[in-house]
């Protein structure tokens, strides 16, 4: 029923929703439900992306959006409001697969992948993923954006309200990115868990 209703959904042409990492996993889709370029009047407010971009991810951390937008096989990271965004990574000089690296994560009764990127010294790590962390055991989801130094943690932005992740395997080969390397593993940080 659940599938059936989100299929409709999917081939309505007044909407299109964000397969989320949840519908990846259980429903198997081979096709993402939004096409390239196309977004949905719903969350225009709530990403950073251009128009003319995928967006790979986006939500809202607070009063602030982050996302992670695809044109041609590359990406880009914006932080900010709409109209001022606050930082930008890579400069256009940069290739995709130089600037940023990617993998997916196993966890009981679920998975998440991430992208990551090193700035300034900082590490930033734009992430979405679904475990059995709710109340019982029961799936949830945890996304957001992680920034540390070395080892410190300097900042957890959890996502507030929808989420828009195409974040995966797929997406990161189409975009020429590589799994990371051993010094880019990823473990969410515990402050994630408890909001």
């Amino acid at each position: 029923m659940l599938k059936s209703t989100l299929q409709n959904y999917k081939n309505s042409s007044k909407f299109c929703i964000s397969v989320e990492v949840y519908e990846i996993l259980y429903f198997n889709w081979s096709d993402p439900p939004c096409s390239m370029g196309q977004s949905s009047p719903l969350w225009a407010d709530a990403t950073l992306c251009a128009n003319n971009e995928h967006v790979l991810f986006s939500c809202r951390t607070g009063n602030k959006i982050a996302s992670l937008c695809e044109n041609n096989a590359s990406i880009h990271y914006r932080f900010g409001r709409p109209g001022h965004t606050e930082m930008s990574y890579p400069d256009n000089t940069e290739k995709t697969s130089d600037a940023f690296n990617a993998d997916t994560m196993m966890f009981s009764g679920g998975g998440g992948a991430y992208v990551t990127f090193n700035k300034n010294g900082f590490q930033y790590t734009v992430f979405s993923a679904i475990g059995r962390w709710g109340k019982h055991g029961a799936p949830a989801e945890v996304n957001g954006v992680a920034v540390q130094k070395g080892e410190q943690e300097i900042a957890n932005l959890a996502c507030h309200g929808p989420v828009i992740s195409n974040l995966g395997a797929d997406a990161f080969q189409q975009d020429g990115l590589q799994p990371g390397h051993p010094s880019h593993d990823f473990y969410i940080p515990e402050a994630f868990f408890l909001r």
